[in-house]
């Protein structure tokens, strides 16, 4: 089982924190860091994040509702659009034959009209769809690593454990004082 899950969040930096990105060395503000928040972590360039090669990005249920709901709301202003030129090939002749009817009548048909109309649908749709825009706009938050980046990440973390180990034996050996030779006692005369 490894150390850390491949599971990082991203969080951002002032720019006097910032540090070389550990893949192109370019100062960076960006950071990765694993969910828990103290495993592992790392500097990198937002440009990596955008590869596919580098890390594939993770998406809550409120994005991708929005993504679903976006691509319907586009189909229906897809096809009001299609109506609303069709009723535009015609209004000629519905001018014309509003000359003629009462104006009354006509005012009332109009409101109706107006209300119903696909235009007006439109733009309540838009309304909406930028709403939804506004959500896909936001740039994701987590990011699952690519295979071999993640195992670099995880030689690294087991290549430091293991130094540390190491320096954690020597430093206990040379505090032990029987680890070093001790001075002859040979006495002069004996």
């Amino acid at each position: 089982m490894p150390p850390f899950n491949n599971l990082y969040h991203l969080r951002k930096v002032s720019q006097q924190q910032s540090k070389p990105c550990n893949f192109c060395y370019k100062p960076t503000t960006t950071v990765l860091i694993t969910s828990d928040g103290s495993s592992d972590f790392f500097y990198t360039c937002d440009s990596h994040l955008k590869d596919q090669q580098f890390a594939i990005p993770q998406y809550d249920e409120e994005y991708n509702k929005a993504k679903i709901k976006k691509q319907s709301l586009d189909k229906e202003i897809q096809q009001l659009k299609l109506k609303w030129d069709e009723q535009q090939k015609y209004k000629p002749w519905d001018n014309l034959i509003n000359k003629f009817s009462s104006k009354k009548e006509d005012a009332e048909k109009k409101k109706d009209k107006d209300k119903d109309s696909p235009e007006s649908k439109i733009n309540e749709l838009n309304t909406e769809l930028s709403n939804h825009n506004d959500i896909l706009s936001k740039p994701p938050r987590i990011y699952k690593l690519n295979e071999s980046i993640y195992k670099i990440r995880l030689n690294k973390k087991l290549k430091n454990k293991v130094q540390a180990q190491e320096t954690a034996e020597l430093n206990a050996k040379l505090n032990n004082p029987s680890f070093f030779p001790s001075v002859p006692n040979n006495k002069p005369g004996a």
